[in-house]
């Protein structure tokens, strides 16, 4: 994705993404283990939502922006459609 959504970071939606793996990681630590779904805001490029995925957790993206929602669907497509994963384009 590094074309597409850094060239066209959206005001609207107040784009600040995360690409930082120990950042990720670190978010990651601070939930409870025993916790079956995560319900993401704002996924981006899918880093946090791609360690919740390897920790075993059922995630729920929601991703306002149409550019995102399709990418994390083709970047995740293994996840998609299952229970592990589901990427929902609106704005909450």
């Amino acid at each position: 994705m590094s074309g597409t959504a850094r060239k066209g970071f959206s005001k609207k939606y107040g784009q600040v993404f995360l690409r930082n793996r120990e950042i990720a990681e670190f978010e990651a630590d601070l939930l409870d283990s025993g916790s079956a779904s995560i319900l993401e805001i704002g996924p981006g490029e899918g880093f946090l939502t791609e360690v919740l995925l390897e920790r075993g957790f059922n995630v729920v993206a929601v991703e306002p922006d149409h550019r995102l929602a399709d990418y994390l669907t083709a970047r995740f497509a293994t996840h998609v459609g299952g229970k592990r994963l589901t990427i929902l384009q609106k704005s909450v």
